[in-house]
């Protein structure tokens, strides 16, 4: 089915691409700055896992050190490629379900509610490893969808699953929701588990090739020693009932406050709508495997255990459309009473969907072009994250007008968004301090981090960045860096504490040599 038939199509796409144009004037999150701050460590020559540490695969940080030989610390192109990248994103979108029959109806709602549903989760929840799952994930769905698989489909599911698991690990369990998928497509087994074994090869190929720069350098042993370690944090918080009934009430609330309520509800009215749909209908296949998607991709996040936003947007591309094509059916059905239908959408539907958020997040390109991107971003508020970054302009101002020097090292855990305002390249190690200072860190970490230490001439030491999930415990930077007699004992013997700024970071100065 061709899609862009009418005026209609045209202008409802113009509007999709106006609401996710607003990501253009997000600021920095901590997460991007990790990014941003490995892939700046790896140009200026760094490696990993020997020059910067992470959590996750070494693939997102090739793909930032190419950005960042682009961009730079500009944030605004790092957001305007966000852009086209969700663009593109949607455009596949369009193809692919105009591809596979569903109602134009629902593309048209998808259209509009996906850019609204991703642009929403604001500044903190965008720009992540989730959000570049998104492409690889849609064109993944779909050769699994075709009724009659091309001659290369199985082999470039195998590289789309491969490019998924090296932006998160967990991100293979979607070759068990291909299984599921076939499985309900009613495919032989013999054909199954010839497809999958494919698949699984091909995924591991495009792996070894992803981690060829680190097996070339000859630094995969200081990957499988960091790997090892972080199986701690991945381990992290413990399965239990209570934490299960802590997932259920999470999932319950993002998909009901952060996604909103009215498009959850469309979602249900898809998944109970399919029960009495005619079973030649050709579609029900394809709405079975958006439920199947989305369910695997949630149990993705329950297995990481980290519950936070932006882990659950990886559902979106299918939940948003099993929304879209709910609202679809509701609006066919109650579009003979019509008085009745403005009525519902004024009192029930739009405060409790995303348009209201849409609103909100208004200010972020009022105040850019009105106030300029600096003198707005530092007055945000939102949340924890606003706050803190209000405060990492506050220490870079303070940096770059009263420091004469590059050797600048943070100590802190919970994003080093102040790096992208520095004047310099930022160039240690740890994007976490909780990575050296967690009370199961081993030696070697703790060794590199002294010897950062000894490098610096300026230490930035953060006293409020409680994060349970990173440090296993209710302590801060400067706690647990006291209770390291080492580190502390060095800091105290060749550094002043300079000053404090905003409460909340310590500046020490390396006492003069004189």
């Amino acid at each position: 089915m061709r899609y862009f038939q009418s005026k209609y199509d045209y202008l409802v796409l113009s509007l999709g691409l106006l609401i996710l144009s607003l990501v253009i004037f997000f600021p920095v999150s901590s997460d991007l700055a990790m990014f941003i701050q490995g892939g700046m460590a790896l140009h200026n020559g760094g490696s990993m896992y020997v020059d910067y540490f992470d959590v996750k695969p070494p693939f997102i940080y090739y793909f930032f050190e190419f950005l960042y030989s682009i961009f730079g610390k500009s944030i605004t192109l790092y957001r305007a490629f966000d852009f086209l990248y969700q663009s593109t994103f949607l455009l596949s979108s369009i193809y692919i379900f105009s591809k596979l029959g569903l109602s134009r109806t629902a593309i048209r709602l998808f259209t509009v509610l996906m850019p609204m549903a991703y642009a929403t989760l604001s500044f903190p929840n965008t720009f992540q490893v989730e959000s570049l799952l998104f492409l690889p994930l849609i064109w993944f769905y779909y050769l699994g969808s075709k009724s009659n698989s091309g001659k290369y489909d199985i082999l470039i599911k195998g590289v789309l699953l491969g490019i998924a698991i090296n932006l998160k690990y967990t991100f293979g369990i979607l070759l068990l929701a291909d299984i599921l998928y076939m499985i309900i497509q009613k495919k032989g087994i013999r054909s199954i588990i010839k497809q999958s074994l494919i698949q699984f090869l091909i995924a591991f190929a495009v792996t070894i090739l992803l981690f060829s720069p680190i097996i070339i350098s000859g630094n995969f042993h200081s990957f499988i020693d960091y790997f090892n370690y972080m199986k701690e944090y991945s381990n992290y918080p413990a399965l239990s009932f209570s934490w299960l009934q802590t997932a259920i009430k999470f999932g319950t609330a993002f998909y009901t406050e952060n996604y909103s309520l009215v498009l959850f509800l469309g979602a249900l009215f898809t998944v109970f709508h399919i029960g009495q749909k005619d079973k030649a209908d050709k579609s029900i296949v394809q709405i079975k495997g958006l439920i199947i998607f989305v369910l695997i991709l949630f149990t993705s996040v329950v297995i990481e255990r980290k519950l936070l936003i932006y882990h659950e947007q990886r559902t979106l591309p299918f939940i948003v459309m099993l929304s879209s094509i709910g609202i679809s059916l509701i609006i066919a059905e109650i579009k003979n009473y019509k008085k009745l239908t403005i009525v519902i959408i004024l009192i029930v539907v739009i405060p409790f969907s995303p348009i209201p958020r849409i609103i909100n997040i208004l200010k972020y390109p009022i105040g850019v072009l009105s106030l300029g991107s600096r003198e707005f971003y530092s007055t945000i508020t939102e949340g924890n994250e606003g706050q803190i970054l209000k405060k990492h302009y506050i220490v870079s101002d303070y940096i770059n007008n009263n420091i004469n020097t590059n050797n600048v090292l943070l100590i802190n855990t919970g994003g080093n968004e102040m790096i992208c305002f520095f004047d310099f390249d930022y160039k240690y190690s740890f994007p976490q301090s909780a990575f050296y200072l967690n009370y199961k860190a081993p030696k070697y970490l703790k060794d590199k981090a002294l010897e950062d230490i000894k490098h610096a001439d300026i230490i930035v030491l953060q006293n409020n960045d409680i994060s349970h999930n990173m440090f296993f415990n209710y302590e801060t930077s400067l706690s647990l860096i006291q209770k390291n007699l080492v580190i502390w004992d060095y800091i105290e013997t060749n550094f002043n504490q300079d000053t404090i700024i905003e409460d909340n970071f310590i500046i020490y100065k390396r006492k003069s040599s004189n």
